[in-house]
This record gives structure tokens, C-alpha cells and sequence, in this order.
């Protein structure tokens, strides 16, 4: 996958960590929905871990970990929006098949 969000240098161990998990699952050759789902849950818990244990959290980290946050939201939902694509030609399709075998 090309689209690989931007990911911070700047960000905490645990969610670095977790943003290299990510980029590997989007740069596979193959996407492993089901692996990203929670990859990008354990990032939402890890983020909020961080913000209730920082005082004062630097503004371009919060910045950087809010752009990441918004391009991963608009890459999965182009995502799904082209699985459902997918699924509907599909439908199309079976459904197409069936009404010539009658």
C-alpha cells in the first residue's frame, strides 16, 4: 500500500512502536484487516495512556499524533469504501448469474 500515513519521529516509545506495526501492516503486500483493526485500537488506548500521564504534552506532538489520527481515518474509510465497491459488483454479479441460469 503507498498511502502510509505520516508518522512522527517525536512520538513516545509505545506508540512509535505501535506506528511501525501499523506502517509494516500497510506496507505488506497483502492488508491484514483484521490485524490493522487492532493495531489501531491499541494506538487509540496508547494515546490516551499518554495524554492522562503527560501534564503538558508538546504541541507538535499533539499536532503530528492528530494528522497521523486523521490519515489513518480517511485511509481506512477509502478502504471500506472501496471493499463495499467491491461487494456490490459482486452482488451484481451473483445476482446477474442467477437470473440467466433461469
Amino acid at each position: 500500500m503507498n498511502n502510509i500515513p505520516f508518522f512522527s519521529d517525536n512520538e513516545p516509545e509505545q506508540i512509535r512502536e505501535n506506528s511501525l506495526e501499523i506502517q509494516g501492516i500497510l506496507a505488506a503486500e497483502e492488508l491484514d484487516a483484521e490485524r490493522l483493526q487492532i493495531a489501531v485500537e491499541s494506538r487509540e488506548r496508547l494515546i490516551l495512556k499518554f495524554l492522562e500521564s503527560e501534564k503538558t504534552p508538546e504541541k507538535s506532538l499533539l499536532r503530528d499524533l492528530n494528522k497521523t489520527n486523521q490519515e489513518l481515518t480517511q485511509l481506512v474509510n477509502k478502504m471500506r469504501s472501496e471493499q463495499q465497491g467491491v461487494l456490490v459488483g459482486f452482488l451484481r454479479n451473483r445476482k446477474a448469474v442467477k437470473k440467466y441460469k433461469k
